[in-house]
C-alpha cells in the first residue's frame, strides 16, 4: 500500500508516517544492506525505513545518515520514533543543531507526524528516568526536548514538559497548555498543596480552551476534597480558576457547612434549655 501511495502520489508526509510506523511490525527476514539509505527515494521506502529502525541503536549509522540527508523531514522522523536512548542522548548535540534549523511550518509537521509513529516505542520508566538526566537540564533546546517528549506516556510526558522546557519555547506552540494539564492534575491528586493553586492560577490567565471533562472527579479513585481555607479563598475569585476546581471548592464548602450544623435537640441539651422546667 505505501509503494503504491509512493508511486501515484510521490513522497509525501502520509506514507513517511505510515512507513515509519509499519518498521515497528515485527518480522523474521534480514535486511540487506541495500537498504541502508533512507534517503534513496528509488527502492522502497518500507525496506528503508525498517532497515534504519534495526539499527536503532547504531550511533554510527546515525552519525553518518544525519550528515548526508536530504530528506531532513523523514530522517529526523524516523530518528525521534525509533532511536534507541542511547543514540539520541549520544547524538543529542547534532540533532539539536538539525531541529533548531527547521522553519516553524516543518517543526509543526514533524511534531504532528511524531504523535502518530510513537505508540510502539514509549520509552520505558528506566529510559525515561535516564534520558530525564541526561537532556532533561539542557539549556535552550526546548524544541529538541518537545519532539523528544512524544516517545514518553502521556503523564510522564506532561511532568517532562513541566519540569524541563519553557514556556516560551521557540517554535513550539502548546507549551503553556500542555503544562497547565499536569498542574490541573497534581492539584487534584493534591488539593491542599496552595503552591500549585497559584500556578494554575497565574496560568489560568493564558489558557483559551480547557476540557474539564478530561479531570472529572469520577476519574479518580478517591473523592477530592479542599480544605475549607483553601475552598473558601478559591470561593471569592471562582473566575479565576478552571471550573472544575472552583466546582470542587464550592462543594467543599458546603460539606464544611453542613458539618458545623448540630442537632437541635443537641444544642438545647448543651445548652441547658429545659432544666429548670
Amino acid at each position: 500500500m505505501v509503494e503504491s501511495s509512493k508511486a501515484f502520489f510521490g513522497d509525501r508526509l502520509s506514507t513517511n508516517v505510515i512507513a515509519t510506523i509499519a518498521a515497528g511490525i515485527k518480522g523474521k527476514e534480514e535486511q540487506s544492506e541495500y537498504y541502508e539509505d533512507l534517503n534513496n527515494s528509488a527502492i522502497s521506502l518500507c525496506k528503508r525505513v525498517r532497515f534504519a529502525r534495526m539499527k536503532s541503536g547504531n550511533i554510527k549509522y546515525w552519525e553518518n545518515l544525519l550528515t548526508k540527508s536530504s530528506d531532513t523531514s523523514l530522517t529526523l522522523l524516523v530518528f525521534f520514533s525509533w532511536a534507541t536512548p542511547k543514540t539520541i542522548v549520544q547524538l543529542f548535540t547534532p540533532v539539536a543543531e538539525i531541529v533548531k534549523s527547521l522553519n516553524p511550518s516543518s517543526f509543526s509537521t514533524l511534531a504532528r507526524s511524531l504523535q502518530r509513529t510513537v505508540n510502539n516505542s514509549t520509552f520505558t520508566q528506566q529510559q525515561d528516568r535516564y534520558v530525564n538526566e541526561q537532556i532533561g537540564n539542557k539549556k535552550n533546546q526546548d524544541e529538541f526536548k518537545y519532539l523528544l517528549s512524544y516517545r514518553f506516556d502521556e503523564p510522564s510526558r506532561q511532568k517532562f514538559i513541566y519540569e524541563s522546557i519553557e514556556e516560551s519555547a521557540g517554535n513550539v506552540k502548546d507549551i503553556v497548555e500542555t503544562k497547565f494539564q499536569y498542574l490541573v492534575k497534581t492539584y487534584l491528586n493534591q488539593p491542599n498543596d496552595a503552591n500549585i493553586l497559584n500556578e494554575i492560577k497565574k496560568l489560568y490567565k493564558h489558557i483559551t480552551y480547557f476540557d474539564d471533562r478530561r479531570h472529572l472527579p469520577h476519574h479518580h479513585n478517591k473523592p477530592i476534597k479542599i480544605a475549607y481555607g483553601i475552598a473558601k479563598k478559591i470561593m471569592k475569585n471562582g473566575r479565576e480558576y478552571p471550573r472544575i476546581i472552583s466546582s470542587l471548592a464550592e462543594k467543599s464548602c458546603r460539606l464544611y457547612a453542613n458539618e458545623q450544623l448540630r442537632p437541635i435537640g443537641e444544642i438545647a441539651k448543651l445548652e441547658k434549655w429545659f432544666e429548670d422546667i
